[in-house]
């Protein structure tokens, strides 16, 4: 690395690894996500996916939700920014999610990427991007209802270990 870059990289206070050196694009993730990735689709569909006639207006057609997990793209970022966990893009049918903000754990990379399905289901149904009532809808609902399974979830294991101490 030329003594300019070296200067550039310390001003900026990022690793040397961070620097573009040519069209190669390297998608690494952390340990966590591919168990996650599978939990958020599980997730989605068990909450979205239309399974009869009966179902809410709201929901969406099961193997078109399966089509946007399988054609939009994950790829990982690294940079240091403050302000941007993720991005969706619709032209490319890519999500972006960016590891480098000190911010983003396990729980922030699911809400993220939640987030960012979000962008694409609204995209792909109604055509529809941005930060509107109908996103914010479909993102609430995907939210709470995650929250409300962890809780659950949580709950039943503390209450079979305190009936396995009885």
């Amino acid at each position: 690395m030329d003594t300019e870059l070296q200067d550039l990289v310390a001003i900026l206070g990022i690793d040397e690894n961070q620097v573009n050196k040519g069209k190669v694009e390297v998608s690494t993730f952390p340990e966590y996500f591919s168990s996650l990735k599978e939990e958020v689709h599980q997730h989605i569909d068990k909450i979205l996916a239309r399974t009869n006639k009966d179902s809410y207006y709201w929901q969406v057609d099961k193997d078109s939700l399966h089509l946007i997990f399988s054609s939009y793209k994950i790829v990982s970022s690294y940079r240091k920014v403050e302000r941007q966990l993720g991005n969706c893009n619709y032209a490319k049918k890519r999500i972006r999610l960016n590891f480098g903000n000190r911010s983003f754990t396990k729980d922030q990379c699911r809400r993220t990427l939640i987030h960012e399905y979000v962008h694409a289901i609204t995209k792909e149904f109604y055509n529809y991007s941005g930060h509107g009532e109908l996103f914010m809808f479909y993102n609430n609902l995907l939210q709470l209802a995650f929250k409300e399974d962890y809780r659950q979830k949580h709950y039943n294991e503390i209450q079979e270990s305190m009936n396995a101490k009885i």
